[in-house]
């Protein structure tokens, strides 16, 4: 369901979660194709939403050992919440980059829209979190299929 033209974005979700669970060099190759993805689909300069997931799953790749050592559905949302926030705000700050340089932008985000559009994203991603934690990592899948010793898989 669409309000205000925001929809549930699923795909920074997966990515957030992902490099909760996995080592790094697994999390962000799967950051790559999902920004690849959401580019394809999207009117902005190719590269922006995969330059986006990409620096937030290095983020929680690296934060996972010293903020996200226990892997619960508590956990999840919290992780979620930063991330989606992190996402406007990288979002912002790339945008206005983009205008810096005259080059093309579709959507130019403002603070205004953020206010309206942050809030109603927030609440989808974390109904998605709670959807995608309790299907696939209550089950403890591993995207590599290689054994960790993290405690998310």
């Amino acid at each position: 369901m669409k309000i205000y033209g925001v929809v549930p974005n699923l795909i920074l979700v997966v990515v957030v979660l992902a490099s909760l669970s996995v080592d790094w060099q697994t999390a962000l190759p799967l950051a790559l194709l999902g920004g690849i993805s959401l580019d394809l689909f999207s009117t902005n300069q190719f590269g922006f939403f995969a330059l986006i997931l990409i620096i937030i799953s290095f983020l929680f790749s690296f934060l996972k050992s010293y903020l996200f050592t226990q892997a619960n559905i508590l956990v999840s949302l919290i992780a979620v919440l930063m991330g989606t926030s992190l996402y406007y705000l990288l979002a912002l700050l790339l945008a206005d980059f983009f205008l810096l340089l005259d080059l093309p932008i579709s959507v130019i985000l403002s603070l205004e829209n953020v206010f309206i559009w942050l809030p109603l994203e927030l609440a989808y991603n974390l109904a998605g979190t709670i959807f995608i934690f309790f299907c696939f990592f209550r089950n403890k899948p591993s995207f590599s299929g290689v054994k960790s010793n993290n405690r998310w898989i």
